[in-house]
């Protein structure tokens, strides 16, 4: 693997967490386990994870059906017990409020926790701008496609 790789890998995905979610049932069975990838935000008055809607919303139906374990990384989440799960279906996107346990937990285990002083991210966005992203689509751009910048990693030229 090339420096740069490694160096992208490291920078960026520790912020993409594995989100795993399962009824709760005997060790042996694994059958309905679920996964995904989500971030996790910390403002100064808040603190809140991001994954897809597609993801939250098997787990909030397995609730219906018994008790949930949901995993960020290695942090336990009690799903079951949380506040605010607010999710869009249209944009796909879903925010679940944590309590600041799990965020120290998951900074311990070295998990990147993203720190920012406004939430929702400016709206003022234009063209060139950059966006971060991370996680584990089923397809998504080669990583030979991106470069290192002087403002960090930014797309190559075509």
């Amino acid at each position: 693997m090339t420096a740069w790789l490694r160096d992208l890998q490291d920078e960026v995905f520790r912020f993409a967490l594995p989100f795993t979610f399962e009824l709760r049932a005997p060790p042996t069975s694994r059958e309905g386990m679920r996964s995904g990838t989500c971030v996790v935000v910390k403002t100064k008055v808040s603190q809140f994870l991001i994954t897809a809607a597609h993801n939250i919303e098997p787990a909030r139906e397995m609730l219906q059906a018994g008790e949930v374990d949901c995993l960020a990384g290695r942090v336990r989440l009690p799903i079951d017990q949380m506040g605010s799960i607010c999710l869009s279906r249209r944009a796909d996107i879903a925010t679940i409020v944590l309590m600041e346990d799990p965020v120290r937990a998951l900074e311990h285990d070295g998990w990147g926790v993203q720190k920012t002083e406004k939430w929702p991210p400016a709206t003022d966005l234009a063209k060139g701008d950059p966006v971060m992203f991370a996680g584990f689509p089923g397809a998504c751009t080669p990583p030979t496609q991106y470069r290192q910048g002087q403002r960090g990693w930014e797309p190559r030229s075509t």
